[in-house]
C-alpha cells in the first residue's frame, strides 16, 4: 500500500457516514426479525411438542377401546354359546317334563274315574239312610222352622257333598217355593250356599221385599196410634225396601200417615228420612196433647146431618139455625147429663171466633199450607179464609129441620 493520501471531501464523508448508518439500522432490523423468527419458531415447536403428546394419549387411549372392544366381543360369543347350551338343555327339560305331565294326567284321569264310581255308590247309600227334608210350600211364615231344620239335618250328616244338599232341599220345594226355584237365575242357586242366600231373601222374615212391603201396607198411623210402636215396626220394613233413598222411604210413610196428621205435614225439598220422622213425632205428640172433642159418654147422642136452606130476614125475629127448640132438647135428653154439660153441645155449632194466624196453634208452614187447602165460608173460594176478607156472609145457612118445620106449620096455621 502506498503512502500516498487519499483526499476526501467532506460531502464524500458525509454520505459515507450516512450510507454506515443506513447499513446498521438495516443490520439491527434484520437481526431483530431473526430474532421474532426463533421466537415464532421456538411458539411452534412447543405447540407441536404437545399436539405429539395429545395425539399419543389419543393413540393410547384407542388402543385401551379396542382391546376392550375385543375383550367384550370374546365374552359376548362366551355368553352367546352357554345360551345355545342351556336353550339345548331346557329343551331337553321340557320333553322330560312333557312326558312325566302326560303320565301324571293319565293317572290323575284313572283316580277320578275311580273316585267318582266311588262317591257314585257312596251318595247312593248315604240318601237312602237320611231322613227326607219336610216340603215347603212357600209360607213365609214357616220358613224360619223350616230352614232350622235343613241345617240341623246337614249339621247332623256332614258327609254330604254339595250337589246331594241342593237334591235334597230341591225336592221339598211344593207349590211357590218350586215356582220360586224354578225362575230363579242358575247364579243363585249353583251351590248350597247361594241357594240357601236366595231362599233366606225371598221367605226368610224380614229379608224378604215382598213382606217388608206387606208390613209396610198393613200398618196406618192416626191420632190415636202409638208413635213410638209404630216407627219401630214401620221402619225396618222400608229401609229394606227403599234401601238409602230417603225420598222413597218419605213418600212410602207419607202413604201410611193418616189424612187428619199428614195436612199438618207439608213437603220439603231435600229432607232426610230421620228429620221427617222427627217432624212426624212433633207432629203427632201436638194432636195427641190437645184435650178430646168427642163426648166420652154417647150413649143417647144421635147423628144428624146437616140440611142447607135460604132463610129471609123479614119482620120476624132473627133465627139462629144452630139452636135447638126446646121440644126437641126435652124429647131426646131428657135425663141429665152424666158429665160437664159441653158434652151434649150442639153438634152444629162453629166456634164464633175467625181461624187466623194469631189464634192458631199451627207452626207457620202448616198455617199456609192449611190455608191453601181450606175453602172460604163466605166467597166459595179455595186459597183463603173468612177471617181474610170483609165482605158481608151470604144468606144461606145451616138450620135445624125440625125448627124449620115447625115454623113452617105455624105459618099454615095463622093463613
Amino acid at each position: 500500500m502506498s503512502d500516498n493520501p487519499i483526499q476526501l471531501t467532506a460531502s464524500q464523508i458525509t454520505s459515507a457516514e450516512e450510507l454506515l448508518a443506513s447499513k446498521d439500522s438495516e443490520i439491527s432490523s434484520l437481526r431483530q426479525q431473526l430474532i421474532d423468527g426463533e421466537n415464532s419458531f421456538n411458539a411452534l415447536a412447543d405447540e407441536h411438542n404437545k399436539l405429539a403428546a395429545a395425539l399419543s394419549e389419543k393413540e393410547a387411549e384407542l388402543a385401551r377401546i379396542k382391546q376392550g372392544l375385543d375383550s367384550e366381543s370374546r365374552h359376548r360369543l362366551e355368553q352367546a354359546v352357554a345360551y345355545e347350551q342351556l336353550k339345548a338343555e331346557m329343551a331337553m327339560k321340557c320333553e322330560q317334563l312333557a312326558v312325566k305331565e302326560a303320565s301324571l294326567y293319565k293317572r290323575l284321569m284313572e283316580l277320578q274315574t275311580d273316585s267318582s264310581r266311588t262317591e257314585s255308590t257312596f251318595g247312593q247309600t248315604s240318601l237312602r239312610n237320611i231322613p227326607k227334608i219336610p216340603s215347603f210350600d212357600g209360607q213365609p211364615i214357616s220358613f224360619n222352622r223350616w230352614i232350622f231344620g235343613v241345617d240341623e239335618l246337614f249339621t247332623n250328616y256332614p258327609g254330604l257333598i254339595d250337589f246331594q244338599k241342593r237334591i235334597l232341599v230341591v225336592d221339598s220345594l211344593k207349590g211357590d217355593a218350586r215356582s220360586w226355584y224354578d225362575a230363579e237365575p242358575d247364579g243363585n242357586i249353583d251351590i248350597w250356599d247361594n241357594l240357601r242366600q236366595s231362599l233366606s231373601k225371598q221367605f226368610g222374615g224380614t229379608e224378604s221385599l215382598s213382606m217388608a212391603l206387606d208390613k209396610v201396607y198393613s200398618m196406618r198411623l192416626t191420632d190415636k196410634s202409638d208413635f213410638n210402636s209404630f216407627i219401630q215396626q214401620v221402619r225396618p220394613a222400608i229401609k229394606i225396601v227403599t234401601g238409602d233413598n230417603s225420598k222413597l222411604a218419605i213418600v212410602m210413610l207419607r202413604k201410611q200417615i193418616d189424612t187428619s196428621i199428614r195436612k199438618y205435614l207439608p213437603e220439603i225439598a231435600n229432607e232426610t228420612f230421620e228429620q221427617f220422622e222427627q217432624r212426624l213425632k212433633a207432629q203427632v205428640n201436638e194432636i195427641q196433647s190437645k184435650p178430646a172433642r168427642v163426648p166420652v159418654d154417647r150413649q143417647y147422642s144421635m147423628e144428624i146431618d146437616p140440611v142447607v136452606a135460604a132463610i129471609k130476614s123479614e119482620d120476624t125475629a132473627p133465627i139462629n139455625a144452630a139452636q135447638y127448640s126446646s121440644q126437641f132438647n126435652s124429647r131426646f135428653y131428657p135425663a141429665t147429663p152424666r158429665f160437664n154439660s159441653h158434652q151434649y153441645r150442639n153438634p152444629f155449632q162453629r166456634n164464633t171466633k175467625p181461624h187466623s194466624r194469631e189464634n192458631t196453634t199451627m207452626t207457620k208452614a202448616q198455617f199456609e199450607e192449611y190455608v191453601r187447602n181450606s175453602q172460604c165460608y163466605n166467597c166459595g173460594q179455595k186459597g183463603h179464609l173468612r177471617s181474610s176478607i170483609t165482605k158481608p156472609p151470604r144468606s144461606t145457612r145451616f138450620m135445624n129441620p125440625i125448627l124449620s118445620e115447625s115454623l113452617d106449620d105455624g105459618k099454615d096455621k095463622e093463613q
